[in-house]
Protein backbone atom coordinates (compact mmCIF):
# COMPACT_ATOMS: atom_id res chain seq x y z
CA UNK A 1 0.00 0.00 0.00
CA UNK A 2 3.21 2.63 0.97
CA UNK A 3 4.05 1.94 -3.23
CA UNK A 4 0.97 2.94 -4.19
CA UNK A 5 0.66 6.20 -2.07
CA UNK A 6 3.84 7.19 -3.18
CA UNK A 7 2.84 7.01 -6.34
CA UNK A 8 0.20 8.97 -6.00
CA UNK A 9 2.13 11.52 -4.36
CA UNK A 10 4.51 11.63 -6.89
CA UNK A 11 1.99 12.06 -9.21
CA UNK A 12 0.60 15.26 -7.50
CA UNK A 13 3.52 16.62 -7.97
CA UNK A 14 4.26 15.71 -4.33
CA UNK A 15 7.72 14.24 -5.22
CA UNK A 16 9.79 14.56 -2.00
CA UNK A 17 7.58 12.35 -0.39
CA UNK A 18 9.15 9.19 0.50
CA UNK A 19 8.15 5.54 1.83
CA UNK A 20 8.75 7.20 5.46
CA UNK A 21 6.33 9.75 4.55
CA UNK A 22 3.53 7.08 3.21
CA UNK A 23 3.88 4.98 6.13
CA UNK A 24 3.43 7.82 8.84
CA UNK A 25 0.46 9.06 6.57
CA UNK A 26 -1.00 5.59 6.49
CA UNK A 27 -0.43 5.33 9.91
CA UNK A 28 -2.26 8.31 10.80
CA UNK A 29 -5.19 7.52 8.73
CA UNK A 30 -5.75 4.36 10.18
CA UNK A 31 -5.81 6.17 13.67
CA UNK A 32 -8.30 8.36 12.37
CA UNK A 33 -10.58 5.51 11.46
CA UNK A 34 -10.25 3.56 13.71
CA UNK A 35 -10.19 6.21 16.86
CA UNK A 36 -12.88 8.73 15.76
CA UNK A 37 -13.98 7.64 12.21
CA UNK A 38 -13.63 10.41 10.47
CA UNK A 39 -12.40 14.40 10.29
CA UNK A 40 -15.96 15.29 11.76
CA UNK A 41 -16.01 12.81 14.09
CA UNK A 42 -12.68 14.21 15.32
CA UNK A 43 -14.21 17.57 15.36
CA UNK A 44 -17.23 16.93 17.08
CA UNK A 45 -14.94 14.58 19.69
CA UNK A 46 -13.01 18.03 20.30
CA UNK A 47 -14.04 19.95 23.61
CA UNK A 48 -12.41 23.29 21.98
CA UNK A 49 -9.88 24.49 19.73
CA UNK A 50 -6.89 23.78 21.67
CA UNK A 51 -8.59 20.60 22.60
CA UNK A 52 -9.04 19.93 18.69
CA UNK A 53 -5.11 21.22 17.87
CA UNK A 54 -4.15 18.47 20.77
CA UNK A 55 -5.91 15.90 19.39
CA UNK A 56 -4.18 16.28 15.61
CA UNK A 57 -0.74 16.38 17.47
CA UNK A 58 -1.39 13.14 19.12
CA UNK A 59 -0.87 11.88 15.40
CA UNK A 60 2.64 11.02 14.49
CA UNK A 61 4.49 12.80 12.36
CA UNK A 62 2.38 16.19 13.63
CA UNK A 63 3.53 19.05 15.30
CA UNK A 64 2.29 22.50 16.60
CA UNK A 65 3.52 23.90 13.30
CA UNK A 66 1.59 20.97 11.32
CA UNK A 67 -1.66 21.05 13.11
CA UNK A 68 -2.21 24.96 12.93
CA UNK A 69 -1.45 24.35 9.12
CA UNK A 70 -4.27 21.73 8.67
CA UNK A 71 -6.62 23.70 11.36
CA UNK A 72 -5.70 27.06 8.91
CA UNK A 73 -6.59 24.92 5.25
CA UNK A 74 -9.76 24.04 7.46
CA UNK A 75 -11.27 27.27 8.04
CA UNK A 76 -12.57 27.61 4.40
CA UNK A 77 -14.61 24.26 4.93
CA UNK A 78 -18.17 24.69 6.58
Amino acid sequence: MGDRLVEVLDSGGYVRYDFSTASNLLEAMSKLVNEYGDLEKLHEASANPKDLERRLMGFKGIGSVGANIFLRELRGFG
